[in-house]
C-alpha cells in the first residue's frame, strides 16, 4: 500500500486540512481498515488565557476552542478569555494548564452540544468502547 505523508504545516486551518485530497484519502483508508499498526494518541484537555482581541479575531472562529469565561488579566485592566481545547499529551507545555473538574464539565457540555468527539467525560465498557 502506498501511504502518502500529509504535510500538515501547509494548511492554515483545520477545515482546509479536512478538505485536502490527502486527508480524505486517509479517512477512506482508515474506514476501509487499510491503516494498521497505528498507536493511539493520548490527548489531554487543557486551558489557556488569551486576550479578548485574540479570542475574537482567531480562536472564536474555530469550533475546537471553547470559551470558559473571562477574567481580569495580570495587569488588572484587560479582560482575558479562558479557553479550553485538546492537545496531544506529548505536546503539554508550561503555557497551558489541565482543566479542573468544573471546567471539564463545561467543556464536556460544549463538545456534546457540537457533536465533537472525544468527549472529556465518558464511560467505557470492558472492551474499551465509549458508553454515552
Amino acid at each position: 500500500m502506498n501511504m502518502q505523508k500529509l504535510e500538515i504545516k501547509k494548511y492554515k486551518t483545520f477545515k482546509e486540512l479536512q478538505e485536502s485530497p490527502e486527508f480524505k484519502q486517509g479517512v477512506k483508508d482508515f474506514k476501509e481498515g487499510k491503516v494498521k499498526g497505528q498507536e493511539p494518541i493520548k490527548i489531554i484537555f487543557v486551558k489557556k488565557l488569551v486576550s479578548k482581541k485574540e479570542w475574537d479575531s482567531k480562536y472564536s472562529k474555530e469550533p475546537g476552542y471553547c470559551n470558559l469565561g473571562t477574567e481580569i488579566g495580570a495587569d488588572g485592566k484587560n479582560r482575558m478569555v479562558k479557553m479550553a481545547f485538546i492537545i496531544p499529551a506529548f505536546q503539554e507545555t508550561p503555557f497551558v494548564q489541565r482543566l479542573n473538574d468544573e471546567e471539564m464539565l463545561s467543556f464536556d457540555r460544549y463538545r456534546r452540544a457540537k457533536g465533537q468527539r472525544p468527549y472529556p467525560l465518558t464511560k467505557k465498557n470492558e472492551q474499551g468502547e465509549e458508553i454515552d
